[in-house]
């Protein structure tokens, strides 16, 4: 099962980096990369690794990648007329479904967590003070977690848009609208919230712990991962595959 998993991702890598895959996604990503590596903790300080500001990284920057690699997963196989070959192979179902989640997963931690070490250099160098600060535990905590709970749902999301859709470019559009709406509806929802309640929301929210907050939003995080895992794993269906 491994052993299928991994090579399923080898091969998700090495069309990933075929020709100017590579160059593009690096050219599509660095300015958001930069942002969050150096421009937002140089400005913010010491705050960025007390604050919950770094949590910014650990949202967007796997969401990114998702964005980027994975509608290509099955509908660029679709459209390449290579998915029949991949489909009519010995791998299991699940050991193709892991393996073409696996790779943007990874890229994309491996992307996040090396943005919060050079914001956490970039921190200590230009606003030096004579001792070495480091993230507050709590926030590496949550960084960690989210940003491992956001990768995988980014990428199930997209295999899930990607099973269904005639295109790679579909399967893109759907995965950025379906991941930009949720995120445009609770920031409405916030912001009419303040609007109505105001100093009594205020006051709700300054009693609430950082901690309890996360913890909250990440069982929510967690079971939508399940979900929507559950929902490509149910759609992934060979014959159904073939025929479409």
């Amino acid at each position: 099962m491994v052993a299928d998993i991994l090579t399923v991702m080898w091969k998700e890598w090495r069309g990933l980096f075929r020709q100017s895959g590579g160059r593009g996604l690096a050219a599509a990503s660095f300015p958001a990369i930069l942002l969050m590596a150096v421009v937002f903790p140089w400005l913010t300080g010491i705050d960025w690794l007390e604050d919950p500001l770094s949590l910014a990284a650990c949202v967007l920057i796997p969401t990114l990648f998702a964005v980027l690699v994975v509608p290509d997963s099955f509908a660029g196989e679709r459209e390449r007329h290579t998915l029949p070959t991949l489909l009519s192979s010995r791998l299991s179902d699940r050991a193709i479904l892991l393996g073409k989640m696996g790779v943007p997963v990874i890229l994309g931690l491996a992307v996040t967590w090396t943005v919060l070490i050079v914001g956490w250099l970039t921190v200590n160098i230009v606003h030096w003070d004579g001792q070495v600060v480091l993230y507050t535990p709590t926030i590496a905590l949550a960084d960690i977690a989210l940003s491992v709970l956001m990768a995988s749902l980014a990428s199930a999301a997209g295999v899930l848009f990607s099973l269904r859709a005639a295109t790679a470019q579909d399967a893109m559009q759907s995965l950025t609208v379906a991941l930009m709406v949720p995120g445009v509806a609770l920031a409405g929802t916030g912001a009419i919230a303040g609007a109505a309640l105001g100093p009594r929301l205020r006051d709700v929210l300054s009693n609430l712990e950082f901690a309890q907050v996360m913890l909250f939003a990440v069982a929510v995080i967690a079971l939508l991962d399940v979900v929507v895992l559950m929902a490509a794993a149910a759609r992934f269906r060979r014959d159904r595959l073939i025929l479409d």
